[in-house]
């Protein structure tokens, strides 16, 4: 499987309702904050998030479950080009719970 890929959508005024949302740990947050900062469709790996923000494994993986638990974060998986999988990341600042 290939490795993860998070793209990221237009979002008008998202960095202060992330920041704000206490739901979310401070870690998450920064990694939201960053991911919605970046230009239209930017495609951003994990490893480029970690490496960013000076992330482990373990904080990155805490994150992005507590990003996906409250609807900033969605996933699936697409067949590449190549035939193999990959994940597909999209950000949104549309919170689903």
């Amino acid at each position: 499987m290939k490795t993860e890929v998070c793209i990221r959508e237009s979002i008008d005024g998202a960095i202060d309702r992330v920041l704000e949302d206490t739901r979310l740990s401070p870690t998450a947050r920064i990694v939201a904050a960053y991911c919605v900062n970046r230009p239209d469709r930017w495609k951003l790996g994990s490893a480029n998030i970690r490496q960013a923000l000076g992330l482990g494994l373990g904080m990155w993986s805490s994150a992005r479950r507590q990003l996906i638990a409250t609807g900033y974060l969605s996933h699936f998986r697409i067949r590449a080009p190549d035939g193999l999988w990959a994940w597909v990341f999209e950000v949104t600042d549309i919170r689903k719970n």
